[in-house]
């Protein structure tokens, strides 16, 4: 799976994983300091970044300033979203944004079936709001716990970061980090979407947000 189209978060959290250390210690590598913050919304974590986050992260992993653009929000704008006012550590830009856009910025649906296939590669793409459709499965991304009706979620801890999902009764297999339940995430239910005019549409409207970007 390309890093190209894996969000900032999911690449963090991995690279956490791959170094058995906590994902605070590879932000801090990039110049964001999610320990310091009291609101981790107001550094626009994984909605926009900065050319001196790009440069620390290019000097400790030799990842381009163009790929770390690309696994952040801002790879969307002038197409499917408008991020050119948020700026990082601007609370008050970050949350304008929030609430006009019609994108997850600080979440995401999910495709299980690719989460299982990539090793918990989580898709930058599936943050926007016209995301429901996997075109490569033809399945409805999941967008809420049947149960508990939360966000999926990666967890941290134990296993990998597309392993588990948060939010399924504690009969699944126990608890998260947080206290919330979780379950695996290869027993998720999956819906099936039988018109292919769907699954194409969302390949042309990625290829073309994707293709549009100014990274």
């Amino acid at each position: 799976m390309s890093v190209r189209r894996q969000s900032f978060k999911s690449w963090v959290d991995r690279m956490a994983l791959r170094n058995g250390s906590p994902p605070w210690t590879i932000t801090e590598a990039s110049g964001l300091d999610v320990r310091a913050s009291s609101d981790v919304r107001s550094l626009a974590y994984g909605v926009v970044t900065t050319p001196e986050a790009c440069r620390a992260i290019a000097a400790a992993t030799g990842l381009s300033s163009e790929i770390v653009r690309g696994m952040h929000l801002e790879m969307f704008d002038g197409s499917a979203v408008d991020l050119a006012s948020v700026r990082v550590g601007d609370k008050e830009s970050v949350r304008r944004a929030e609430t006009r856009e019609w994108a997850q910025l600080f979440g995401s649906r999910a495709c299980p079936t690719c989460l299982a296939a990539s090793g918990g590669v989580w898709l930058a793409w599936w943050k926007l709001g016209w995301a429901a459709v996997c075109p490569a499965h033809r399945t409805l991304l999941v967008d809420l716990c049947p149960r508990c009706r939360r966000w999926p979620q990666r967890r941290r801890r134990d296993i990998g970061p597309g392993d588990l999902w948060r939010g399924a009764g504690p009969e699944a297999g126990g608890q998260s980090g947080t206290g919330l339940p979780w379950q695996p995430l290869s027993i998720l239910p999956v819906s099936k979407y039988r018109t292919t005019s769907a699954a194409h549409s969302g390949t042309r409207v990625v290829d073309t947000c994707t293709s549009s970007a100014t990274v």
